[in-house]
């Protein structure tokens, strides 16, 4: 059977299983049998070589029959290999070893009488002298005995394996049921996924690779979950920022008809148009600008620039909003600040965060702009003394329509798009940007440039 086509991973796991341990039980009760043999090899040579010594020494003291234990012949040779004596030739290959001059062991050989029985020997034969004439000791044991004792060896050792098979399959089955629960789970979570319900999770029953994979597909989940969250709102936002400008418009334009007489109402309303179309407008230009992103379409020309004169026209951009309001922008900026950058994309960067600076702090403060050369990086902060942002709001800003306060970013006539269009030129430029931030007290910005040497 091949288990690697079985369709079940249970079944695989469980089949894998049952053959490793039946394969360690068949060698390691081979290994056993074949050891105890050996061992009885080696202990029944010792024993009639002990045997045929004292039976030679025996022989040259005494012409006495000499008492054997049972199962045990011994027969005293001439040096031709016959018996004395009868004459008798004895054609054993130990008899011819020993006729040779050596002592020779020859173990398990059988023997059939005349009822067909067939019995196990051990065989063993040697040169002696005695009284200065050569013979041959040759000795027949029985081994019924220790092949009896083998067999019964090898019977316990099958029962063993049948019984550690027998467990391997049960012990299989549960491990590889522990193995299993989390992939059907994970499995079912999957297509429940596909059906469109991002909400569902996998339970994680452990901390190893499956644990880890749970775990993986959960975060993954509860990502998709919160894209299509996101795209959702994204759709519903998008609707909402674009339907309400043009209902004002509407409204305004149907009033301006009937008004049109009214010269500062005509003025007013026209006024009120011109903004909410540049409102449309912006937001247009900026989900535009996001989609581009998304579908890698936006071109940016590098080039190595001054990032310290890129952001003193940035701040000549925003100074007259702030002067608007009574407040200072106050800048210290290195010179040589050479970067490998697209000045227009970082121009609207460092703009729309001093926009947001400017916007959300109130009259008669001071915006902070500072550099720092270091080692290999640009440092460039920007700290303004604003509402702040709550901490629970700092990890979301940069998400496309996130808005910390929706009544006062609407008055301040921004999209909710602007800091993600920040992130995305800065993650094109592989330059990273970190916010700190505490309520009512301010807000700074800090980015990060590499230093490039031209």
């Amino acid at each position: 059977m091949n288990i690697f086509k079985l369709k079940s991973i249970k079944l695989k796991l469980v089949a894998l299983f049952v053959t490793l341990v039946l394969l360690v039980m068949i060698i390691g009760g081979a290994f056993i049998h074949v050891s105890i043999s050996r061992s009885e090899e080696t202990r029944m040579r010792e024993e009639l070589s002990s045997f045929a010594d004292i039976y030679a020494g025996m022989i040259a003291d005494s012409e006495s029959e000499i008492p054997l234990r049972p199962g045990l012949h011994i027969l005293l040779l001439t040096p031709e290999g016959y018996t004395i004596p009868g004459e008798e030739a004895i054609n054993s290959a130990v008899v011819i070893g020993a006729m040779r001059g050596n002592s020779t062991f020859l173990p398990w050989q059988e023997t059939q009488n005349e009822q067909g029985r067939i019995s196990i020997w051990m065989q063993y034969a040697t040169p002696v002298t005695i009284h200065g004439i050569n013979y041959i000791v040759y000795i027949n044991s029985d081994a019924s005995s220790i092949v009896e004792n083998l067999d019964q060896i090898s019977r316990t050792i099958f029962l063993a394996i049948l019984i550690s098979t027998i467990l391997a399959i049960f012990l299989g089955y549960l491990y590889a049921s522990t193995f299993t629960k989390p992939l059907r789970e994970l499995t079912s979570a999957a297509k429940k996924m596909g059906k469109g319900k991002l909400k569902t999770e996998a339970k994680v029953y452990s901390e190893d690779e499956i644990g880890q994979l749970t775990t993986t597909f959960n975060n993954m989940a509860k990502s998709l979950n919160k894209l299509d969250t996101m795209r959702k709102e994204f759709v519903a936002n998008v609707s909402h920022e674009i339907r309400t400008p043009l209902t004002v418009i509407k409204t305004y334009a149907e009033t301006l008809k009937d008004e049109l007489i009214e010269s500062e109402i005509a003025q007013s309303f026209l006024t009120t148009i011109d903004s909410e179309v540049d409102r449309i407008t912006l937001l247009a230009t900026d989900l535009l600008e996001l989609s581009h992103f998304d579908n890698n379409q936006m071109t940016m020309t590098f080039e190595y620039r001054d990032l310290g004169q890129i952001l003193s026209n940035s701040i000549k951009q925003v100074s007259v909003l702030a002067e608007q309001k009574n407040q200072k922008i106050i800048s210290t900026i290195k010179e040589n600040m050479i970067a490998y950058v697209d000045s227009v994309r970082i121009n609207q960067v460092f703009v729309n965060i001093l926009s947001n600076a400017v916007k959300y702090s109130g009259e008669n403060i001071t915006i902070k702009v500072e550099t720092k050369i270091m080692k290999n990086n640009f440092h460039i902060t920007i700290k303004d003394e604003g509402i702040g942002i709550p901490e629970e709001d700092l990890s979301h800003i940069f998400e496309r329509f996130y808005r910390v306060d929706k009544a006062r970013s609407r008055e301040a006539g921004g999209s909710g798009l602007g800091l993600s269009i920040v992130k995305e030129i800065l993650d094109a430029h592989q330059t990273s940007i970190s916010v700190k931030s505490e309520k009512d007290k301010g807000t700074t910005f800090e980015m990060v440039f590499k230093k490039e040497e031209v």
